[in-house]
């Protein structure tokens, strides 16, 4: 993760986020975590399926074998893609969750501790002009709506 001074007294605020923000974090591979269960899960059943389209296309021609394991392997780069873009947007939800939770706004890490509610229950960022809303559930975490211009 870059130096950022305001992010770095941000995070030191704020238990838990600076590790939050590195576990999303594209650029550092290294700090990932290992094989989660899940993905083993994926990539056996990729395998799977790429075996049994093999096995499966054993009578065909080559070239309609050659695209049907080309198609399994597709799909499976696609799955893969839109896999790992939904574990980033849960941390992302994730990350937002903490920064509400210590009343800071996570588009601009304005702080929202004190602010009237609107009319319709939500919080308007003074600096960014989101407005964050208590969930229907009765905690304190927020919900987000996209600032009104």
């Amino acid at each position: 993760m870059p130096y950022h001074p305001d992010l770095d007294g941000i995070c030191s605020r704020i238990p838990g986020l600076r590790s939050l923000l590195i576990e999303i974090d594209p650029t550092r591979p290294g700090l990932r975590r290992s094989i989660r269960p899940g993905q083993l899960a994926w990539y056996s059943a990729a395998c799977a399926a790429w075996a049994a389209v093999y096995v499966g296309t054993r009578g065909h021609p080559l070239p309609f074998r050659i695209t049907a394991g080309v198609g399994v392997i597709s799909l499976v780069i696609v799955g893969s893609y839109f896999r790992r873009r939904a574990g980033f947007r849960k941390g992302l939800r994730e990350v937002r969750r903490v920064m509400l939770d210590a009343t800071l706004c996570p588009s601009c890490t304005h702080s929202l501790e004190g602010l009237p509610r609107q009319d319709d229950g939500c919080v308007v960022c003074p600096e960014c002009g989101c407005a964050w809303r208590p969930s229907s559930a009765g905690t304190e975490a927020f919900t987000s709506h996209p600032p009104v211009a």
